[in-house]
């Protein structure tokens, strides 16, 4: 028996030690971090930033078009000949020498178009305006996603250290019970009903943790993150409100990132009409060009010319007239849309902002209940072990310690969750501090 027992025991350690060295080691993240590495590697913001990056070339490529338009030119001939290839003269067969040489530049400047291209500039100009504001706009919602993200996995480690606390509750109730039921001071039934209370208690810890894995990959997956390593979050579960007077919901909704963002698609449409309705007016342009020829080599004889082009649309089968119609339906809708955004904003805020209130408050009555529900249970364990109240009145107080204890950290992760909500509707995005 001694010699199996001195090998069991290194064993053991050996088993120890080994999944000591396995185990993971867990990534703690403040919301700052999440902050600083979501707006590094959300894959919504980068696509959103690359948007950007295309709107601003295609003002660019507007921007060439008011702009000298010089283009080089060489060639060389040969009449005819054999064994040519790709118009240079083979090694072999009996081709004849070349008979002209020619180079040149030429330029051309556009000097009218009805100011056609200068819309389609400032068009282009506004269209960038529109998709910055619409980077904020996704900034906004990868911050609520990212907010929310937090917070569940703030709430699921409470939540799994607060079912651990209440299972280790119920497993003493159970004790106690048993040892008055072998006793003969309680029956069966009561028994029972605390075995059911710990195997309640003990399912809801498997849950919880369960539940923490789930938000760990919600969080990862909101930060950007390839490789899917543990983590856990760090920050106080209460929001400390400072002012809860009632906004100016329309002045929120006139500096709200999205209206901006529609108000500037809005003019943008306006240069569209604008740029079509020019395509009606004659286009005129500069056109000079200067070359030299000659059957020798250098060519020493010099060409140039110049002249001016104009162009009139006449008939088009009525292609621009419904061009016209279309971009005047198009800024007209955006009109409209304007008008919508602004007053789905207000209701929104008013709506985030009162949840958000409602919120705080019932957060401030379930600190109450839970105050209430903690000294009850106190009172009534002290009862029921010198037998001043039965076990169907200390199980309904034990029952309600635990619905209060859970509903105060539900009534906690509403508040933070609320607050996000409040924060999105204004449009805040992940570059603006965090208010302390």
């Amino acid at each position: 028996m001694r010699v199996v027992t001195s090998h069991i025991v290194p064993i053991t350690l050996i088993c120890l030690f080994c999944f000591a060295v396995r185990a993971e080691p867990i990534e703690t993240l403040t919301w700052q971090d999440c902050v600083n590495e979501a707006t590094q590697n959300n894959p919504d913001l980068v696509a959103s930033q690359q948007d950007i990056q295309i709107k601003k070339e295609d003002k660019h490529l507007a921007q060439a078009g008011l702009l000298p338009q010089i283009s080089a030119t060489g060639q060389k001939n040969w009449s005819e000949g054999e064994g040519m290839v790709g118009g240079f003269a083979g090694t072999g067969g009996t081709g004849r020498s070349p008979n002209g040489y020619s180079f040149g530049i030429t330029a051309g400047q556009l000097l009218f178009d009805g100011f056609k291209t200068v819309y389609d500039v400032q068009a282009a100009v506004k269209d960038v305006t529109a998709a910055t504001w619409g980077d904020v706009v996704v900034s906004a919602n990868v911050r609520l996603q990212l907010r929310s993200a937090f917070v569940e996995l703030l709430k699921e480690q409470e939540l799994v250290t607060l079912s651990k606390s209440i299972a280790s509750r119920r497993r003493q109730n159970y004790q106690l019970i048993e040892l008055r039921y072998q006793a003969g001071r309680e029956h069966k039934g009561s028994l029972l009903t605390a075995q059911a209370n710990l195997l309640q208690a003990e399912v809801s810890v498997t849950q919880a943790q369960r539940d923490l894995l789930l938000a760990q990959q919600l969080l990862l997956k909101t930060l950007g993150r390839i490789e899917k390593t543990p983590i856990r979050v760090k920050e106080t579960m209460v929001s400390v409100m400072r002012n809860r007077m009632r906004p100016n919901f329309e002045q929120l909704a006139d500096q709200n990132p999205f209206l901006k963002q529609v108000t500037a698609q809005k003019e943008m449409n306006q240069y569209v009409l604008n740029s079509a309705k020019s395509d009606l007016l004659p286009d005129i342009s500069l056109n000079t060009s200067v070359s030299q020829t000659s059957s020798d080599w250098p060519p020493d004889q010099i060409q140039w010319s110049a002249g001016l082009n104009l162009t009139m649309p006449i008939f088009e089968g009525g292609k621009q007239i419904h061009q016209i119609q279309k971009n005047r339906a198009q800024y007209r809708q955006s009109l409209a849309k304007e008008q919508s955004v602004h007053n789905s904003l207000v209701y929104t805020l008013q709506e985030s902002w009162t949840k958000w209130q409602d919120a705080i408050d019932s957060y401030s009555v379930q600190q109450k209940y839970l105050a209430a529900a903690v000294e009850r249970s106190k009172i009534a364990s002290a009862q029921y072990a010198t037998g001043l109240v039965s076990f169907n009145e200390w199980t309904i107080i034990e029952d309600n310690l635990v619905n209060a204890q859970k509903a105060h950290l539900m009534a906690k992760t509403d508040v933070l969750s609320a607050e996000a909500a409040w924060r999105q509707a204004q449009g805040e995005s992940l570059h603006v501090a965090e208010k302390q």
